[in-house]
């Protein structure tokens, strides 16, 4: 059946509240704050369903500052890097998440001034790949946009998230 859009659209408005959460904790703290967004096996074989923000301590070792926000099963975070380009930038790994055995994630970093790293480009280029896009969880693979999207675009200097829908 059809995805209701009001759930791809409740879900992009919580993947940026995310982005912004970790902008004003990264400023807050002083520290840079990584968002990651975990791929939960037990909700969806493709695609990203949760998002957690993460710090380090002053010992350097990460530790979670957030509850893990879940996308509902109907939607998640494209894992295709050619709608969600910011995967292509993304630093990866797999961290423990509540009871569930690791779970991979992708995260960017995001510093006290408000500049995304890594990124790896620049000039007109930075802002188009700082992207992420949710979709309907059985096009999470899909290199094509769904009639039905949101894209998250991420300013990379200053961490604002700017909401996309068609």
């Amino acid at each position: 059946g059809m995805i209701p859009s009001a759930d791809v659209w409740l879900n992009g408005q919580l993947v940026a509240d995310e982005v912004s959460s970790a902008r004003q904790l990264a400023s807050s703290r002083n520290t840079s704050v990584e968002m990651r967004l975990f791929k939960l096996s037990n909700v969806s074989a493709a695609g990203y369903s949760g998002v957690q923000l993460w710090t380090s301590g002053t010992s350097g070792v990460s530790a979670a500052v957030t509850t893990v926000a879940l996308l509902p099963e109907s939607v998640v975070v494209s894992e295709n890097a050619a709608i969600s380009q910011a995967l292509a930038l993304t630093l990866s790994g797999s961290a423990n998440v509540s009871s569930l055995t690791k779970a991979p994630y992708a995260s960017l970093r995001i510093r006290p001034s408000g500049i995304v790293t890594p990124v790896a480009v620049s000039g007109s280029n930075a802002m188009s790949v700082l992207t992420f896009t949710v979709v309907p969880a059985r096009l999470a693979t899909s290199a094509t946009l769904p009639s039905n999207y949101v894209t998250i675009q991420i300013n990379p200097l200053t961490a604002t998230p700017l909401i996309y829908r068609p």
